[in-house]
């Protein structure tokens, strides 16, 4: 399904969705702004503007990140959603961060759910300990010029 305007231009069309089909493997991360339906399978990181829809056969290995999941399929991993929903036959393992979590009869979760805004918490942290030690490393190199160094 190609998603373009008539002069070649990429559409911005937020309804517009991605479709990974059964039998499709892709390992690393994939940034959508549009919607993703997912019956393949993905090992690494997903991000999305708008919703993922994780079909039966579909599978997530990793993180992912929208603004609403619905889950037929199978996820393991860390899930960052302000909705997630397990829907019948639908399986979560692992960490949901969210404002809503939704399990319909014949749905499973195993593992932990957490408040969304704790998630976006620790990942601030997170960010902040990493340019720390990135500034501290930084200081701690030595100059290259020869007549400071002679003075450390």
């Amino acid at each position: 399904m190609a998603i373009f305007t008539s002069d070649n231009r990429k559409s911005q069309d937020p309804m517009a969705t991605t479709v990974i089909a059964a039998g499709t493997f892709i390992r690393g991360e994939i940034e959508l702004t549009c919607n993703l339906h997912l019956d393949g399978e993905v090992n690494g990181q997903i991000q999305a503007d708008h919703a993922i829809r994780i079909g039966r056969d579909g599978k997530i290995v990793g993180e992912t990140k929208a603004d609403s999941l619905v889950v037929a399929g199978k996820v393991d991993g860390i899930v960052e959603a302000k909705v997630v929903e397990i829907v019948e036959g639908g399986l979560i393992e692992g960490t949901v961060y969210c404002d809503e979590l939704i399990i319909a009869k014949g749905g499973r979760f195993l593992g932990e759910s957490k408040p969304l805004k704790e998630h976006a918490s620790a990942s601030n942290n997170i960010m902040q300990l990493k340019s720390d030690v990135k500034d501290n490393k930084e200081l701690e190199k030595p100059s290259a010029d020869p007549a400071l160094a002679s003075k450390a």
